[in-house]
């Protein structure tokens, strides 16, 4: 429709609606704005399917929503909680358990693979998920009481879900008791022409879902929560009136024209309708210019700056918000001081008070009028987890991470508490403390620390004497003095400039590459294989489904879901980065001869892992864009299905000669930002930048090589005279050309 055309429309319903306040969410903008902010909120949250017997026992239920919908608390522990409550659920329901055959050792799993599922994923031909729980929450708040309608196949199994609003169904009654729901058709054309299959048709309850907030006075109706607001609605809504009435009246105040004498009625109709030709009209002729005669005073009423009811509009947005249950910080543009801190406490807030109880409403919903009729061992609930707006961000993560490291929390302590997602590592049980990362139980009984310099310097030289000749320097002398502490750092600092100089004298790529890139590249590639493999039979089978003649409505629905890839991709793309952190850190043990402030817990690392994690799982993206496009052109040439399959197998090859690529690059990206955040932490002052020597080596990063130390802020594009940051091989931030396969490291030098 043309926009102008659409102005028109609208101007028509505004004229229709005039002075009457009939729908406030077409009416009122911020009774639009709070059920919008909520529907698009709930809407926009993938659901997920999980199966355990014990779904069929109400208490069960009850505790595992009490437990899912903690916002407060990492995944890892809700999951035992979850275990736990199902071991509890035996001893103390026993018969219960009998009954039910539950078997607690199970766990609840996940479902990916159910009718229910496809139908929950597409409800009905002209709607998606989203459009679904957008359409169910705006009437359910807009109107208190709306309907899900199932179109059932012959095997009466759900193929439909059709959101229906309040009006338009009456109950219809047995014996004082409610039988059916029956639904006529809405009186406009539109609605009448989508709503003629379920006209004048009586629905049994299980056929329908009814969605409502209680009533108080009406069992068989729902109340809005805007019914207890009406007054404060009707009071803007008229404001809004009165200040448009005021635009189509000249956009100026009226004006008292006083005369000395009386005026004819004839002459005072001749003299206000000229004065309402030239000043009458509407904004166009505010302003003009008047000439008064026959002895006219102007005079001025109160300017429309008196009549605005600013307050009062302020106060009837605020109630209109505040039953919604949505901060004014969520909406946008009310509060002039608004930080980051308010808005996340806003949001927090949001989830906790209005979204999750209305998610828990609807899981129960679902199961007790779609599930426990088909599976009463399926239960549905909002994956929370996706809501990237609840998860901490990375650096509030570290930050948590540090403060508790130096209260005496270990490494995978921390790891599950905060739900970092990392491996545990072996060493990772052991409290560290004082910042050198000793650990607490050694602290207990510790030697003086003149004493543990004087025995670590003999055991290096110990080695030393072992190994051959090198031309090594001798390593540092124990220190002395009263200051033991400030004796232990300057050690720390001898000791490692010792082993840098050492290292330097044997310098080895091909060993840097064999016990650190080599491994974790390998795995990385053969991980990226096997999930495309599975992709690409996925994707294939889903083609094959749909043989009949492909149109560009099909091609979203053959398709593989991004989302649904994209998180099953993601433990393999964290578990591989998290891999060549810890490698990266292994491998400072020959640079510095041990690590003596840097930790696997600096924000550093935690970033490199995030962002590598996030690259990673882009590829999906791309992967589904060609897909997409192949497709497309597919369908434009009116080809086959074997002529599509070819398409896709064309795409799902060049994907797999990209693996050794991404496996190479991402293993080192995390490698190499992991030993550069060790170099600033440990106080290494120069790098040196080592290539592998061979006839592959970039012609720039020839030149990098041949340098030799520079301070570790040294950006190495500047000495090739192009632009671009550089600090270290494989540097995240750098140029991709220079990036991209890059197989170099930087050693620490003096």
């Amino acid at each position: 429709m043309p926009i102008f055309g659409l102005f028109e429309v609208l101007q028509e319903i505004h004229e229709q609606q005039k002075d009457k306040l009939r729908l406030p969410f077409m009416q009122s903008p911020f009774v639009f704005a709070g059920i919008d902010k909520i529907a698009k909120t709930i809407s926009s949250i993938p659901l997920k399917f999980l199966r355990n017997e014990a779904f069929r026992v109400s208490s069960f239920r009850s505790e595992f929503k009490e437990i899912y919908y903690n916002t407060q608390e990492p995944p890892h522990v809700k999951s035992e909680k979850v275990q736990k409550a199902l071991e509890g659920l035996i001893k103390r329901a026993p018969r219960e358990c009998l009954k039910y055959e539950i078997k607690a050792q199970n766990g609840v799993e996940e479902v990916i693979n159910h009718p229910l599922i496809d139908v929950f994923d597409r409800p009905n031909p002209i709607m998606t998920r989203c459009q679904l729980w957008y359409h169910t929450v705006a009437w359910l708040l807009n109107d208190g009481q709306m309907f899900w309608v199932f179109n059932r196949n012959r095997a009466k199994e759900i193929v439909e879900i059709w959101p229906k609003p309040r009006w338009g169904f009456e109950p219809v009654l047995e014996a004082k008791r409610l039988k059916k729901w029956k639904f006529h058709a809405n009186n406009s054309d539109n609605d009448r022409n989508l709503d003629s299959q379920f006209h004048g048709e009586e629905f049994d309850l299980d056929e329908i879902v009814r969605f409502y907030k209680m009533h108080p006075q009406q069992a068989l109706d729902g109340m809005s929560p805007l019914v207890p607001a009406k007054s404060f609605v009707s009071q803007m809504f008229f404001a809004s009136i009165f200040n448009e009435s005021f635009f189509q009246n000249g956009a100026e105040p009226g004006w008292l024209l006083l005369a000395d004498e009386s005026i004819p009625l004839e002459k005072k109709e001749e003299i206000l309708a000229s004065m309402m030709r030239r000043h009458g009209g509407g904004p166009r002729n505010a302003s003009k210019p008047a000439i008064l005669d026959e002895g006219l005073k102007p005079h001025e009423v109160p300017s429309h700056k008196d009549m605005q009811f600013i307050k009062q509009m302020e106060w009837s947005r605020d109630v209109i918000l505040s039953v919604l249950g949505v901060p004014k910080a969520i909406i946008g543009g009310l509060e002039q001081d608004v930080n980051r801190a308010t808005f996340e406490a806003a949001k927090k807030a949001f989830f906790e008070i209005t979204i999750i109880p209305e998610l828990v409403y609807f899981s129960d919903l679902m199961y007790s009028e779609i599930f426990r009729p088909v599976d009463p061992t399926l239960f549905a609930v909002f994956d929370l987890a996706q809501v990237e707006g609840l998860r901490a961000n990375l650096q509030e993560l570290a930050n948590a991470a540090r403060d508790l490291s130096s209260a005496g929390f270990s490494r995978n302590e921390l790891n599950c508490r905060l739900d970092m997602g990392f491996e545990d590592a072996e060493w990772g049980n052991e409290a560290f403390g004082n910042g050198a990362l000793v650990p607490y139980s050694q602290l207990l009984n510790a030697k003086p620390s003149s004493v543990v310099a004087e025995e670590q310097a003999e055991r290096l030289e110990q080695q030393q004497q072992q190994e051959p000749a090198t031309g090594s320097p001798n390593p540092p002398e124990p220190p002395e003095g009263d200051n033991p502490d400030g004796d232990q750092r300057m050690f720390i600092r001898q000791f490692q400039s010792f082993a840098i100089r050492r290292n330097l004298k044997a310098l080895n790529w091909r060993q840097y590459a064999e016990k650190t890139l080599d491994p974790n590249e390998a795995r990385l590639k053969r991980d990226l294989l096997r999930f495309q493999k599975e992709l690409a039979d996925e994707q294939f089978e889903k083609l094959r489904k749909n043989d009949k003649a492909f149109n560009r409505r099909d091609i979203e629905a053959i398709l593989f879901e991004l989302g649904e890839a994209t998180q099953r991709l993601e433990p393999t793309a964290r578990a591989a980065a998290q891999r060549s952190a810890e490698s990266g850190f292994e491998s400072l043990r020959s640079d510095l001869g041990g690590v003596f402030v840097f930790g696997l817990t600096n924000p550093a690392v935690f970033a490199a892992v995030e962002t590598s994690v996030q690259r990673v799982q882009g590829i999906l993206k791309q992967t589904r864009d060609a897909l997409r496009s192949q497709l497309a052109e597919g369908i434009r040439r009116k080809e086959t299905l074997d002529q599509v399959t070819a398409r896709f197998t064309a795409v799902f090859s060049f994907e797999r000669t990209r693996a050794q690529t991404i496996a190479r690059t991402e293993t080192a990206q995390v490698v190499s930002a992991t030993r550069h955040a060790a170099f600033e932490t440990e106080g290494v002052e120069r790098k040196l930048w080592l290539t592998a020597g061979d006839e592959r080596v970039r012609s720039n990063h020839r030149v990098f090589g041949q340098l030799g130390a520079q301070l570790l802020d040294f950006n190495f594009m500047n000495s090739v005279g192009q632009s671009g940051i550089l600090l270290h091989p494989s540097d995240p931030n750098g140029p991709a050309a220079e990036v991209i396969n890059c197989r170099c490291v930087a050693v620490a030098a003096e």
